[in-house]
């Protein structure tokens, strides 16, 4: 009866220890994860931004063309229609 207590015993050691190793595997992968999580979420910042500051510049371009037509049309207006 003592050798089974002991069988047990060292039973629950092993599994312990693998649910240990299997934790700790776990554990890196996380790590892992954790790093890939902050690379990408960098990266879609960056491209975020590039984009923004792509939006604003085209927006300048079409405001500043939007003032040169309006400048057209009211010299046009000044000038009176050509026949």
């Amino acid at each position: 009866m003592e050798k089974s207590k002991q069988d047990t015993s060292k039973d629950k050691e092993k599994h312990l220890n693998a649910i240990l190793a299997e934790l700790q595997e776990a554990k890196k992968h996380m790590g892992e994860l954790n790093i890939v999580e902050e690379k990408i979420t960098t990266e879609v910042k960056r491209q975020f931004k590039d984009l923004k500051h792509m939006g604003m510049k085209e927006c300048e371009k079409l405001r500043n063309e939007a003032k040169q037509l309006y400048r057209e049309m009211n010299n046009i207006n000044k000038e009176g229609p050509s026949l």
